[in-house]
Formats: structure tokens, C-alpha cells, sequence
């Protein structure tokens, strides 16, 4: 590919970071790969798992309203007792069938369809495991009893022999360069990745990892004001319903008050919010300044 068919492709994956759902904290990722996290980008982890020799899970999943996948999520998959099991050991994959539309990018619905075709998928949840070249080692499922060491357990004995665990990055500033060197095998070949690295100096590689994950701390910065604007109502909620039979007027004089508080939020994470969105415009200016050096 010439240099600058490679800009607009990567141009393209700096404009993703600024307009597409990004992740906040449990959602997956979705673009590239990393081992022990989840993804929606089946094509990355997919290579992710061949080039690192790391078994692959493919999680058919219902996210808002499959009873059991709920389930499993909140007993298994979101602990962090099956995160550090995960870390550097498995590529994991989830492929959802929301009833609603959100979550999913459009451009994966008609995949995960034909992925849930290909494996003859007929119920939720089911998880695939599968080795690094891509052979189906076997198929596990949801239960009452479920643990993440049940599950783990019978994980491994579909895998044989999981791989070690990669040592620690000694220092920030490494763990850095490794999540760089991830975005760059996720989204480039390695004729690409070469002339990637040539075209920008020692400085500039060092910056571009908290430029091109920018998104993802972003976001989860807008869902952390939504959060606190959701327990601000639903601990009021919760005060007007045990004021309310015992004292009407206490309950009114509350409501007006918490009425009050809640527009003084609301304007503070007005605030907040846009100097967050400017703040991502920044970046995302600087990385297509980055990635104009490749024309």
C-alpha cells in the first residue's frame, strides 16, 4: 500500500476514536485486540491469537436481555479474579445480539449474524473456544453454580496446556510502548508498520499512545458524570419515597430543594463535558497531524 493510501486508512481510525462509542470501564473494545480483554473486533483478535499462540473465546452473547448472560457476567466475566486469569493468556471476543441497537457498531451486526450462522449458534449465552490456528476445542455454556473457577477450570481442560503468563511492564513508560506496539499490529501489516515507525520520530512515538487510546478515557470520563447524575436522582428518589407518606411537606420542601441541586449538576457537567469533547478534539488533531507526516 503507498503511503498515502496508508494515511487514510489510519486517518480513518483517528476519526473512529472521536465519533464512535468508545470504552468505558467492562464494555468492549471496539477496535483492536489485546489479550484479556474483551473486543468486538473479531478480525484482530483473531490475528491477535494466531500471532501470539493464544487460544481464542468467542462469546455469543444477548447483552440486554438474555437472563443468563446476565448471569454469567456478573458472576464470571466482570470479576477481577477472571480478569487476571484472562490477562496475557486469552483473546476474547464478544459477539452480542442486544434487542436494542446500541452497543453494537452497525458494521458488525451482519458479521456476528453470519459468525452465529458459521458455529451453528442456537441458544444464548455460548462460548467457543478455540485454539491459535482456529480449530474448535470445544463449547461451554451458562449454569446455576456458575464461578470463575468453574468455569476457568473447565476452560483449561478444553485448552490442555494455557500459555504463561507474560511478565509485567517494569515501568509505565513500557507498558506505554506495549500498548502502542498493540495498536499498530492491530490496524497495520508489516510492510505498514515499518513505514509507519521510520516516519515518526522517538518523541512523537512516545506521544501517539495517549493519543491514539484517547478515546476510551475520554468516555469513560462522560460515563462517570452520568453516573453520578443517575445516583444523585435515584438517592432522592429514594428519600421523597420515605418522606413522603410520613411528612408531604417535608417531601415538598425536599423535591424543591433537590430541584435546585440538580440544576446547579446539570451545569456543572455542562462544564465538564464540553471541556472533555474540546479535549478530544485536540487529540484527535494531533494524531491526524501525526499521521500526515506518512503523505
Amino acid at each position: 500500500m503507498k503511503l498515502r493510501a496508508l494515511s487514510i486508512v489510519l486517518l480513518a481510525a483517528a476519526a473512529s476514536f472521536a465519533s464512535a462509542k468508545k470504552d468505558v470501564p467492562g464494555a468492549p473494545a471496539v477496535k483492536g485486540a489485546v489479550a484479556g480483554r474483551w473486543t468486538q473486533d473479531y478480525d484482530a483478535a483473531v490475528a491477535l491469537s494466531k500471532e501470539q499462540g493464544l487460544p481464542l473465546m468467542l462469546k455469543f452473547t444477548g447483552s440486554d436481555w438474555c437472563g443468563w448472560c446476565k448471569l454469567m457476567e456478573g458472576v464470571v466475566f466482570a470479576t477481577s479474579e477472571f480478569e487476571k486469569w484472562a490477562d496475557g493468556r486469552v483473546v476474547l471476543v464478544t459477539l452480542d445480539f442486544p434487542r436494542s441497537s446500541d452497543g453494537v457498531p452497525r458494521e458488525y451486526r451482519e458479521r456476528n449474524n453470519r459468525l452465529a450462522a458459521e458455529h451453528g449458534i442456537r441458544g444464548y449465552p455460548t462460548y467457543v473456544v478455540k485454539d491459535s490456528e482456529g480449530k474448535e476445542l470445544g463449547r461451554l455454556g451458562a449454569s446455576r453454580d456458575a464461578s470463575v473457577d468453574k468455569f476457568t477450570h473447565d476452560f483449561e481442560a478444553l485448552v490442555g496446556t494455557m500459555p504463561e503468563k507474560k511478565a509485567a511492564a517494569p515501568a509505565a513508560a513500557a507498558a506505554t510502548e506495549d500498548e502502542m506496539e498493540q495498536w499498530i499490529r492491530s490496524h497495520l501489516s508489516l510492510s505498514q508498520q515499518k513505514a509507519f515507525r521510520e516516519k515518526l520520530s522517538d518523541s512523537e512515538r512516545a506521544e501517539f499512545p495517549s493519543l491514539a487510546f484517547a478515546g476510551r478515557d475520554l468516555d469513560a470520563a462522560l460515563e462517570r458524570l452520568a453516573q453520578e447524575r443517575r445516583k444523585f436522582v435515584d438517592d432522592v428518589q429514594k428519600e421523597l419515597s420515605e418522606l413522603s407518606p410520613a411528612d408531604p411537606d417535608a417531601a415538598k420542601a425536599r423535591k424543591e430543594k433537590a430541584l435546585a441541586e440538580l440544576k446547579e449538576l446539570d451545569a456543572a457537567q455542562a462544564v465538564r463535558t464540553a471541556e472533555i469533547k474540546a479535549e478530544r478534539e485536540r487529540k484527535r488533531a494531533r494524531l491526524q497531524e501525526l499521521l500526515r507526516k506518512l503523505n
